[in-house]
């Protein structure tokens, strides 16, 4: 299967045992859930300095964006686990 954009412009080959949900809860209380999105890619995002960016922006499998300004971004839950909180 081929999932998300590299760095270098390609697409990530994954198994589906590789994706997980993505849920992002904001500051205005909103609760977003974002399934089938390749692990490796979200870790990337994750590691990256993500309250200095612009925007939170997500592919899944299917190919389906979620976009986000940081701004009003709160927790993001990787597959249940809190993996990012805002300062």
């Amino acid at each position: 299967m081929t999932v998300g954009n590299t760095s270098e412009g390609g697409q990530l080959e994954i198994s589906e045992s590789q994706l997980v949900e993505v849920q992002v809860k904001t500051t205005q209380h909103s609760h977003y859930v974002f399934p089938d999105v390749a692990r490796e890619a979200v870790e990337r995002v994750l590691a990256e300095n993500l309250a200095a960016s612009r925007n939170l922006t997500l592919v899944n499998a299917s190919g389906a964006a979620l976009v986000l300004p940081t701004r009003i971004i709160g927790a993001v839950h990787v597959d249940g686990e809190l993996r990012w909180k805002a300062p």
